[in-house]
């Protein structure tokens, strides 16, 4: 497993690669920034059964493309796993796949580290067949469909586009006022019965003292807000923090 070439991000890759291990896979994860020569040097050293490719930002996926290539030009039979949050099964399907996919080694997305497991596992059992070619024909599905959606579209040039640009009758519809005061404005007459119901519980929870409210958070949420609504007081008091908000509502200790 590898984040490839311009990219540091390994977050999934590392979840992917933990769900992996507690199931009895033997990860080797090259880390981050992975040239394509680096990967093919370690699938090939580690004699890897499957090769998995990550990334985040859009670049990644250019370079996933390419190394796809190199894995089909030096002849590689492992089957390439593409995960990432800039990744979809429509690009693997029209981008990458065509440059690597047949029936001994496929080219498949993984929508999340939960999926990976079951790739995987059907990848290397039994029903590798039928699960590589009903794949197969979902992508050649999506690739149809992608090139049939380009053919349907018409592009204007530059100066009919120019044309088309929305006009704003201001008249009609008139900016919005200016506000009576610029700058920052200060609320200080809010009671604490009035933001009570604006207040998210389940992160209040957790941004203080998660320990002493373990037990409030591990009953229902209904009952838990309950607790908290009619001890609020008390629980703000204990953080410092007073009833009202005429001094900013800063706790005591930091202001």
């Amino acid at each position: 497993m590898a984040t490839v070439k311009g990219d540091v991000h390994d977050i999934g890759k590392n979840i992917v690669a933990v769900v992996l291990g507690c199931n009895n896979y033997k990860v080797f994860d090259i880390g981050v920034m992975c040239s394509c020569e680096k990967i093919l040097q370690k699938a090939k050293e580690y004699n890897v059964d499957v090769i998995g490719l990550s990334g985040l930002i859009t670049p990644s996926l250019d370079e996933m493309v390419t190394v796809a290539k190199e894995l089909a030009k030096a002849g590689y039979k492992q089957p390439l796993l593409i995960g990432g949050a800039t990744t979809s099964k429509m690009h693997t399907a029209v981008k990458i796949a065509p440059n690597f996919f047949n029936a001994e080694h496929p080219v498949i997305h993984v929508l999340d580290a939960s999926r990976s497991v079951t790739v995987v596992s059907s990848l290397l059992n039994q029903n590798k067949t039928d699960f590589v070619d009903d794949l197969e024909e979902e992508y050649d599905e999506m690739r149809e469909d992608y090139y049939a959606g380009l053919e349907d579209r018409n592009f204007l040039t530059f100066g009919e586009a120019k044309k088309e640009k929305k006009v704003i009758d201001f008249d009609a519809v008139p900016p919005a006022p200016v506000p009576n005061k610029l700058g920052i404005t200060v609320i200080d007459s809010v009671n604490l019965a009035d933001v009570v119901p604006y207040i998210d519980w389940v992160r209040f929870s957790f941004s203080i003292d998660t320990v002493q409210f373990l037990p409030f958070i591990l009953l229902s949420l209904s009952s838990f807000i309950f607790i908290c609504c009619s001890n609020i007081e008390s629980i703000l008091s204990n953080l410092g923090v007073t009833r009202s908000l005429s001094e900013s509502w800063i706790p005591k200790d930091f202001r």
